[in-house]
């Protein structure tokens, strides 16, 4: 049977004894040196992670406190749902998109306003969501969502809102 012969095969034996000791220490240092390399690159991104929850928790009350602020200071918060609406709808661009707009009332006749929306992308229905929210100072009584057939990205909404 013709075996394949490596280099150290012709050595005399105390020869391989010395060679495969340092292979091993070699191949030891190795995993040793790629071991320090892992736990030190995962110590720093640990603590540029504590550095980050501790700027977030700084920086999270004040991110509120100044959105509650500027919720106060909005223009609209005085204003009837129907005329809330339609400020916010204007100031975000969306009065193309506007269907029914309507004014009902609910529970005691507490006013609030119907209204419709055609083809919203979430990023629209995102910040007009949000605007009603914190601009108007309106609160979602009712939601209605329908994806459109023609293009599933787009949705058109149907709500009722009042403060």
């Amino acid at each position: 049977m013709s075996g394949r012969a490596f280099f150290w095969t012709k050595w005399p034996g105390p020869r391989q004894a010395r060679f495969f000791r340092l292979a091993l220490s070699c191949w030891a240092g190795l995993l040793l040196v790629a071991w320090a390399g892992l736990v030190l690159g995962t110590a720093d991104s640990r603590e540029s992670i504590i550095e980050l929850k501790e700027t977030y928790s700084r920086v999270a009350p004040m991110v509120s406190e100044v959105l509650a602020l500027r919720a106060k200071e909005a223009p609209v918060v005085d204003l009837d749902p129907r005329e809330t609406f339609d400020f916010v709808v204007h100031d975000l661009g969306l009065d193309p998109r506007l269907g029914q707009v309507r004014e009902v009332g609910i529970g005691e006749g507490a006013p609030a306003v119907q209204a419709s929306l055609e083809a919203l992308d979430l990023a629209q229905l995102s910040d007009l969501l949000q605007d009603l929210r914190d601009r108007g100072g309106l609160r979602t009584i009712s939601f209605a969502l329908e994806r459109r057939f023609e293009d599933p990205s787009l949705a058109d909404v149907n709500m009722i809102l009042a403060h």
